[in-house]
């Protein structure tokens, strides 16, 4: 009798364990995430954009932009029907910026572009003419 008491307490213990597994794996999975996926773009010059959702949905945040050969990148205005409202470089590192053979960025058509962190990426050549939103712009450590 002892020992079907114990097996029962037991089976008692191991439903309640795995209820608890189980409810932990629900909330988890119903917690959203904050990190947005990253995703690529390649333009038809074959410069590469790395780029995600903006936190508050508004457009665009480009995180990357590398070439092997090409050596100015015109930004686009939209990426996947998406405004451009942010680059910043640094997300991945604070160190220098591997632009590869990207010299020159040219972001003209980037009306809605809001904020630009472009340091360390030893630029020589960057317009903004056409940034009539850019409120925030860092481009120090580079070679203008």
């Amino acid at each position: 009798m002892l020992q079907d008491k114990a097996s029962r307490a037991w089976c008692k213990s191991s439903l309640l364990f795995a209820a608890l597994c189980l409810l932990t794996v629900v909330v988890v999975a119903l917690i959203p995430s904050q990190q947005a996926l990253a995703e690529e773009f390649t333009s038809d010059d074959g410069v590469v954009y790395t780029y995600s959702d903006s936190a508050d949905g508004s457009g665009i945040t480009i995180e990357a932009i590398k070439s092997s050969s090409a050596t100015n990148a015109v930004v686009p205005a939209t990426i996947a029907g998406k405004h451009v409202t942010k680059i910043d470089l640094h997300v991945a590192s604070e160190y220098a910026v591997d632009l590869g053979a990207i010299t020159s960025l040219d972001l003209r058509q980037c009306a809605n572009l809001t904020s630009l962190n472009c340091s360390k990426a030893k630029l020589s050549s960057l317009n903004v003419s056409g940034c009539t939103s850019l409120d925030t712009l860092y481009c120090f450590d580079n070679r203008l």
